[in-house]
């Protein structure tokens, strides 16, 4: 499975890296560093299976990016979990209304317990669509 991580934050760039390797998942996690890299990336290369997308980012934020992604013919049925800091109402209430599947609050002291819930749910459980057949 393919996930594409759009995080401009290089701590939280790290954590995932190595939750994803404290808890033995072998998924291709791909990094875009911004809103922009992750639109490029979106429309010139293979879609994955999942985008997990960080709200706050320079160029263009991740409700922009959502937004993008589910204008899009072939993109919109990608599973987009979005992240953030944020507990902030009005940032889950726009998320959702957007189109986002999830919205998870990240926090660097249970961040792999974190990344092993959305293991458990998103990667092992949930039934995600194909792109491509």
């Amino acid at each position: 499975m393919k996930i594409l991580l759009v995080e401009d934050n290089e701590v939280d760039v790290w954590l995932f890296q190595e939750a994803f390797r404290a808890l033995g998942i072998r998924h291709d996690l791909e990094i875009a560093r911004d809103g922009e890299l992750a639109l490029h990336r979106l429309r010139d290369g293979q879609p994955p299976d999942l985008v997990l997308l960080d709200i706050n980012m320079p160029k263009i934020d991740g409700f922009e990016v959502l937004s993008a992604i589910r204008g899009h013919p072939t993109l919109c049925l990608i599973p987009v979990i979005m992240l953030s800091s944020s507990r902030d109402q009005r940032d889950v209430r726009r998320a959702h209304e957007l189109g986002a599947n999830s919205y998870l609050c990240k926090a660097t002291q249970d961040f792999t317990d974190l990344v092993g819930d959305f293991d458990r749910y998103w990667l092992r459980r949930a039934e995600l669509p194909r792109l491509v057949d």
